[in-house]
């Protein structure tokens, strides 16, 4: 008899540890066959991006992770025919429907055998469970529990109670496949084998057969016991009590309560363990004497959780348990008070409570979902709660020897009087006292002569155990005795299982890991906290944090789960610093902005075209710091939001299985992403509108996009930059640094390349968004090309469109481009002085690079136009007789493609000007930065013993500081492939004939005027209307440049000039004397003589005699003063008032 209650306890101690692993298995095997009938809406099943997308002041953040895997389907049931037999085993056990015909499935018996078999055996382990713990259950009947005496064994009874109910419960919840499952491995079996019998066949069965009614079946299991069941039941009710009203954050303090403590306040079993107790006792066997401490319960939980996830709604129980009472008012009026408690915790205090809430938050208060216009109730404290459990947890891990060794002295101490009172009270009592009870003590005393080992902590705790079930069975001669060190080896008890398994239980009370199958409530919560903001963005941290403890899910029992959690866990990490990294951008990119809004001083104004629309489109003056609250306020907001933020970059890496997150790093790549869109979507400009009044003749002046002026851009970039200094501050990391290498990234010169390339002709503008600007419709911006490439190709259909469609002219007074004709774009607001080094300063010297063989490039192409022209008429050219002006008018009408020829070289001007102007630009910034290198470049160019050829380096140095007076490299580069060929270079032998002629063109011209500055002498001219001195620029650098690929001696290139200027006079003394004749009063000629004039006398291997002897400075004088006078008549008739002239 004395061995069957010692066997009885050790059983019961044992089978209430083993549960936990086999109620992880089935809910893997729950969730691996409920997918096969239910399409389910959780990420940890489907798989793919989580539905996670959060609206800030108007901006969408979403989520920048991988792909979820799905979970992994069972591939026998994408068999139709497999499907199908879930019919026909409806009856299953008892019977089924199985034809002949269905038995075609097990061709591939061995296949079904190795994928089924992990199924079959979990539900053979946990039926085999239940056969041996139920004769343990009904072996209570043979003892006498009381609650005070035998607290250790009367839990150790229910939880082994409980244990069985949550198989049960959670096995009838599963989907009817499980039935397919055990029957195809059933059969698969005994084919393979040869057997008429499968392994544990009548266990399985017998439990198939159990759980179709669980409660129904423990209370036919319970019957003979259920007496004693509800008396230690009520037992429980005032530990409960004591629970409830005072619930701890964390039994770690139950440890270290002191001993004058209630020992029922500081129990060492949770709340949760004596509430499910309590009511699945309450289930089993309802009662009026449990059902006040029932409503209690009911008004904290609504369902009991089984494991994980999965929780046992009590509507339905509840429900009947009051239809069958109805003369119990107590029993009766519980459904009702179910739904007024409304199954929600009002307070929060330890894990189970903070889960129970993720599992009901979005149910009503009998466990359905809730619908339509029901609203969902979030408590944004469970994050803090979840924090603060983090960092006490923390720190109490970071004080583990400390822990340890305060444990260590505790038992010492209480095994020490442990000894005493065993020695005084049980020394001297007979030997031949024989009680079983005493054997215990005997052995108990035992070990207490010896010195304290730590293996004997298990030992004296089952000792301890097996006494308490001999005094429960007949203990009366020794409980007066025993009662003496009940408490210390409660104590002891306790404190022993910390000390043997201190890991183990620090894992269980400080682990968040069941929030792993909670993911789609913590999407949700990270969604609203976010978009609310606030105070809770502080504690939002606690969601990433808790991923650390997700890798803790794979059971022993079932690890086939473990790439599928382990994966999932990092795609969750991930998406969450991905989110909060992306958050934390967002305000800090508002802060500046608003910071830049409310201290900077205006922008300059865009690129607007008149004084009135200047006036109605005027940036408005930034406020004051008084006459703005409503700004301090916003920005006062998202400092406080931005320093709760920064705290999680006090935890440094995070490590989850084998890689270590870094949420800073998350930070900086989420800034440096914004930044970059900020550089890439920010040189755009939206506000423009085009009118019938400034897009030119016919619209031919639209640009396919507008951008801002670089002047403007480059200030806003650097207010942000500005703007960063407080971000700086609270990080302690130099951000500006980084987003200044973001910023030479998007200037990279290889990647810009790369970018180009993919493009069709390689950043040639695209004619379709001027199409759709026509219709008034938005025009489609690239924000994924860097801005350099955004920059190049405006400023590339800028130049084209501009020269095609004459409503802009190069002025050299103001080293800019003018308009004199309505345009979208107001020509100098984007080439000016300033506005040109602003965009050197922006481009810097790689995205220079870049946009100078972009120009090169595009200069190249024009060359060759001209070219092919000139070899279209080369028999014409090759006989030119400059001698006689009405030979050549003659000759000019012959000229094929002149208008073409025209059009191209104006191009070309163009390209080559704007090109000047950059290099301008740098080598006024190099001169600004760095005097002493660009000084000591000019004086190596200028030295006459170093040849030049053998210090190539030099020139390329010399053309980057935008110096190109010695050699312009990159447009010989450029230019080379219009001289390899030895008959196609000669073409250009005919070239200064070609230009000359072409003078006629522009006589004839209506534009063939100069346009001088009032302001100014009038030998400072801006130029000809008609671009006329931008092909004659054109016409000296392809003259410069080409002869020097062709190696042509200073006597060629002077007899070239010469034969230029022989055409040139003689078109110009027929042409005025034409014009005197007719006493028409045209000016083409006069402006004609002044801009060749203009252009020769910058030619400097030219002798001013050579240049006399074709223009007289007679000539000259005449025409300058014809040009004066007409300029002076254009102005009093109304055609140029002074207010408006645009070059001004």
């Amino acid at each position: 008899m004395a061995s069957d209650i010692t066997k009885w306890a050790d059983h019961a101690f044992v089978l209430s540890k083993q549960a936990n692993t086999l109620l992880a298995a089935l809910h893997s095997v729950k969730k691996t066959l409920d997918q096969e009938t239910a399409p389910s809406s959780d990420i940890l099943i489907k798989g793919g991006s989580p539905d996670l997308t959060i609206t800030y002041r108007g901006t969408v953040i979403k989520p920048e992770a991988p792909a979820r895997p799905p979970l992994a389907r069972l591939l026998i049931f994408m068999d139709p025919q497999v499907a199908n037999l879930q019919n026909k085993l409806k009856k299953f056990p008892e019977s089924t429907d199985i034809k002949e015909k269905d038995l075609s499935i097990f061709q591939n018996s061995e296949e079904i055998l190795r994928d089924l078999k992990p199924y079959y055996d979990v539900f053979g382990a946990i039926a085999d469970y239940i056969d041996l713990a139920t004769p343990v259950l009904l072996g209570v009947s043979k003892f006498r529990l009381i609650v005070e005496t035998h607290t250790e064994l009367v839990i150790t009874f229910f939880e082994l109670l409980t244990n069985i109910a949550k198989l049960l419960l959670l096995a009838s919840s599963i989907s009817p496949l499980k039935k397919v499952v055990v029957y195809l491995y059933s059969k698969a079996y005994q084919i393979t084998s040869g057997e008429t019998n499968t392994p544990n066949w009548n266990s399985i069965v017998q439990f198939f057969k159990l759980h179709e009614r669980p409660i129904a079946t423990l209370q036919t299991m319970l019957a003979p016991i259920l007496p004693t069941f509800n008396n230690t039941l009520q037992g429980l009710t005032s530990m409960l009590s004591s629970k409830l009203s005072d619930s701890p954050g964390s039994e770690i303090w139950d440890v270290l309560a002191e001993s004058d403590h209630s020992r029922e306040k500081f129990s060492p079993y949770s709340t949760q363990t004596l509430s499910e107790i309590m009511l699945i006792g309450f289930l089993v066997n309802p009662s009026a004497e449990l059902a006040d401490t029932v409503k209690t319960i009911l008004g904290t939980r609504n369902s009991i959780n089984l494991v994980r996830d999965e929780c046992y709604s009590l509507y339905g129980e509840i429900e009947q348990i009051s239809k069958d009472n109805l003369k119990i008012q107590k029993l009766k009026s519980l459904k009702q008070d179910l739904v007024s408690a409304s199954g929600q915790l009002k307070e929060y205090h330890q894990q189970d409570e903070v889960c129970y809430y993720f599992d009901n938050y979005d149910l009503d208060p009998i466990g359905n979902p809730l619908k339509g216009k029901q609203q969902k109730t979030f408590d944004y404290s469970i994050a803090e709660l979840i924090w603060l459990h983090k960092a006490i947890w923390t720190a109490i891990i970071q004080s583990k020897r400390e822990l340890q060794e305060y444990l260590v002295s505790e038992i010492e101490h209480l095994y020490a009087s442990l000894s005493d009172f065993l020695k005084t009270n049980f020394e001297d009592l007979s030997s031949d006292l024989n009680v079983p009870e005493m054997e215990i003590i005997k052995q108990l005393m035992e070990t207490c002569r010896s010195p304290l080992q730590e293996s004997d902590f298990h030992g004296i705790r089952m000792n301890w155990l097996r006494l308490q079930a001999f005094l429960a069975f007949n203990g009366k001669a020794l409980k007066t005795k025993i009662d003496g060190f009940k408490e210390q080896m409660e104590r002891f008890y306790q404190v022993s299982c910390w000390v043997d398994d201190f890991s183990l239980y620090v894992s269980e009370h400080s682990s968040w890991k069941l929030l792993y199958y909670k993911q789609n409530a913590l999407h949700e919560h990270m969604k609203e906290i976010y978009e609310i903001g606030g105070d809770a963005v502080k504690y939002s941290v606690a969601y990433g944090l808790i991923a650390t403890d997700f890798n803790e899910n794979i059971p022993v029992t079932w690890t086939y789960d473990g790439p599928h959690v382990q994966s999932h866990t990092m795609c969750y990490a991930t998406e969450f610093f991905s989110v909060y990294g992306q958050f934390a951008v967002l305000i800090a990119h508002d802060l500046a902005n608003r910071v830049n809004l409310h201290i900077a001083s205006a922008p300059p104004e865009q690129g607007l075209l008149t004084k009135k629309t200047i006036k109605k489109h005027r940036i408005p003056e930034p406020s004051n710091r008084e006459d703005d609250p409503k700004l301090l306020q916003v920005i006062e907001e998202e400092r406080s939001i931005l320093l709760n933020l920064m705290d999680v970059f006090l935890y440094g890496g995070i490590p989850i299985y084998d890689v270590v997150f870094h949420p800073f790093e998350f930070f900086l790549d989420s800034l440096c992403t914004k930044f970059r869109m900020f550089l890439n979507q920010g040189i755009y400009l939206n506000d423009i509108l085009i009118t019938k009044e400034n897009c030119g003749t016919g619209g031919v002046d639209i640009m396919s996009f507008d951008i801002k002026r670089p002047t403007v851009f480059l200030k806003e970039i650097r207010n942000y930059m500005n703007g960063m200094n407080y971000l700086c501050r609270i990080t302690g990391v130099n951000v500006k640094n980084i987003l200044r290498d973001v910023w030479l990234d998007q200037l990279d010169h290889e990647k810009a390349k790369r970018f180009a390339s993919g493009m069709p002709n390689e950043l040639v503008f695209e004619l379709n968004n001027k199409a759709q600007r026509n219709k008034g419709l938005a025009v489609q911006q690239n924000t994924i090309q860097p801005f350099l490439i955004t920059l190049v190709q405006w400023y590339c259909e800028f130049i084209v469109s501009k020269a095609a469609s004459g409503t802009a002219v190069f002025s050299p007074i103001h080293q800019s481009f003018c308009n004199i004709a309505p345009s979208s774009v107001q020509a100098e607001y984007y080439t000016g002085i300033d506005e040109v080094r602003a965009l050197f300063d922006l481009i810097g010297l790689e995205g220079m690079q870049f946009f100078e063989e972009k120009l090169v490039r595009m200069a190249t192409v024009q060359a060759s136009a001209i070219q092919d022209i000139i070899g279209h008429n080369k028999d014409l050219l090759s006989q030119i007789n400059p001698l006689e002006g009405r030979i050549l008018r003659d000759q000019y009408k012959k000229f094929l493609y002149m208008s073409n020829f025209v059009n191209e070289a104006t191009i070309l001007g163009f390209i080559l000007q704007f090109r000047d102007l950059l290099s301008n630009a740098a080598k006024a910034k190099y001169e600004s930065k760095i005097p002493y290198v660009t000084r000591m470049v000019d004086n190596l160019l200028r030295e006459p013993n170093i040849n030049m050829d053998e210090f190539k380096t030099i020139h390329v140095l010399a053309n980057q500081m935008g110096n190109k007076s010695a050699q312009d490299g990159m447009l010989k580069w450029g230019l080379s492939a219009l001289t390899s060929d030895a008959e196609i270079s000669a073409l250009w032998s005919l070239m200064p004939a070609a230009f000359g002629i072409a003078n006629l063109y522009f006589i004839n011209s209506e534009k063939s005027i100069f346009n001088p500055s009032f302001d100014c002498d009038i030998n400072l001219i801006i130029g000809m209307e008609n671009n006329a001195h931008a092909i004659l620029y054109a016409f000296g650098t392809l003259m410069s440049t080409i002869n020097a690929l062709r190696k042509k001696s200073k006597a060629d290139i002077l007899e070239q000039y010469r034969r230029f200027l022989h055409v040139t006079s003689t078109i110009v003394f027929s042409e005025w004397e034409q014009e005197n004749e007719k006493q028409n009063g045209a000016h083409s000629t006069p402006s004609i003589v002044i801009a060749v004039h203009k252009f020769v006398k910058s030619v400097k291997s030219l002798p001013e005699s050579q240049i006399n002897a074709y223009l007289p400075s007679a000539l000259v004088n005449s025409c300058l003063q014809k040009i004066e006078h007409t300029n002076y008549h254009r102005g009093i008739a109304g055609g140029i008032s002074r207010d408006d002239d645009l070059a001004l």
